[in-house]
């Protein structure tokens, strides 16, 4: 809308002398800059009497909605470190009402709204989303420590840290950062880059907890150090492991699963839904295959020759182990030095997936990966037509009984966060000190 008014506006100006006054006056006015960067808006620190030693989870949020890999890891991790400590806090900076958070997780962590309260145990907290200032105001203890999980919240959790230093007297507390990706690399490069790009600096203790070795080597190589570092790396989502398990021969179907995030930059979809349609062209028996588009809910798009790319959304876990049941193919493409978890479930269900490589994120571990080399739509076409040529020859032969390895790391429910009792005692350490 704004681009038609803009074009308006412009002829008007250039156009007829008598509403060059209202053009500019509109052209002015649909041509404002957004200078506005809503992530960063400050909370309130509220100084609190306690002087117990807490930990803070600074989070988005936990609605159902929102629970993808990254959340659910905060949370896990979260919920490691602060094993067996009486007061932890979790703190939902864009969450304003219980209502769709997963009451699994309310049941662990009673929720209040009592933002400017302070009370011991363990529980939730929600922020809100409101822009009174008013609403973002938060009680901090002289030795609360904080746990930041994206690049505004750790930016959030900084100014916090400098107040708690300053107002309690005492010095600069440490920082704990769970890093789950490049997060600059979410944006062009301009503000958000340069803020994104800051949090991995602080002037105090910045311990970072770093999901993947490839992302870990990846901060290295770009010079980030961090007075300590730990490294986890995570296997299947408890769920799926249990669908695994419980059904580990596979009848496989000429379905093509594809990760599709319009939203997500990184996750190339653009670059994903030419591919399709190059694949389209070039084979035939596409029309043979379903083709589901699964991550997050957008409209049906047309591939060419009467096939759509169907979405169906987010999906429950126990529903997405059905559809990693039957595809024999998928496409998951991740512009990151993050591995991103859609290609380690497919692979683990025994799909081939399709996908790319990242700077040192090589994505060769498994043998049902395809890493095409050069992000270009016709070379990942070509790969998904050698992948789906391959299938409909097994096909052509009888059902596809494919068996899951349920031996691999990935379906062993070890525990990634071992080291979490020793950090929590190091960073306790600290703020005593």
């Amino acid at each position: 809308m704004n681009s038609v008014l803009g074009s308006l506006a412009r002829w008007a100006v250039r156009s007829v002398p008598g509403v060059r006054p209202l053009g500019r006056a509109l052209l002015s006015a649909v041509q404002m800059p957004n200078t506005e960067i809503p992530e960063i808006q400050a909370l309130l620190p509220i100084a609190s009497a306690s002087n117990t030693v807490r930990f803070n989870l600074l989070l988005p949020s936990l609605e159902q909605k929102h629970l993808f890999g990254g959340a659910s890891t905060a949370l896990q991790f979260f919920e490691a470190l602060t094993a067996g400590h009486a007061d932890a806090r979790i703190v939902l900076m864009d969450t304003a009402s219980v209502g769709g958070i997963a009451q699994e997780v309310l049941s662990r962590w009673p929720a209040t709204t009592q933002l400017d309260k302070d009370q011991p145990g363990r529980w939730l907290q929600m922020m809100g989303t409101g822009s009174k200032k008013a609403s973002l105001a938060l009680a901090v203890r002289r030795n609360d420590i904080f746990v930041s999980t994206i690049w505004w919240s750790a930016y959030k959790a900084k100014a916090v840290l400098a107040w708690q230093a300053e107002h309690f007297d005492r010095p600069l507390g440490p920082l704990l950062s769970l890093i789950q990706d490049y997060e600059p690399g979410f944006y062009p490069w301009g503000s958000r880059y340069l803020l994104a790009q800051s949090t991995y600096h602080y002037a105090g203790a910045l311990h970072a907890v770093i999901n993947s070795q490839t992302l870990a080597a990846y901060l290295q190589a770009r010079g980030y150090s961090f007075s300590s570092a730990q490294v986890f790396e995570m296997g299947l989502n408890a769920a799926l492991c249990k669908a695994a398990f419980k059904q580990p021969q596979l009848s496989k179907e000429k379905v093509l699963l594809v990760y599709g995030r319009p939203a997500v930059e990184r996750n190339a979809f653009a670059l994903l839904v030419q591919s399709l349609r190059l694949w389209v062209q070039e084979l035939p028996q596409a029309k043979n295959w379903q083709i589901i588009s699964l991550g997050e809910a957008h409209p049906d798009i047309a591939l060419g020759e009467g096939l759509q790319l169907r979405s169906l959304g987010k999906l429950s876990l126990e529903e997405y182990a059905q559809w990693l049941h039957r595809a024999a193919v998928g496409i998951s493409l991740m512009v990151s030095p993050h591995p991103s978890y859609p290609p380690l479930e497919m692979a683990a269900f025994e799909i081939d997936v399709i996908t790319l490589p990242f700077a040192n994120k090589q994505m060769t571990e498994h043998p049902r990966w395809f890493a095409v080399r050069e992000p270009l739509p016709e070379l990942l076409a070509r790969q998904l037509t050698a992948c789906t040529q391959a299938f409909e020859v097994q096909a052509h032969r009888g059902p596809v009984q494919r068996t899951i390895d349920l031996t691999h790391p990935w379906l062993q429910q070890n525990e990634p966060f071992a080291f979490a009792p020793a950090l929590a005692q190091r960073l306790m350490a600290q703020v005593a000190g």
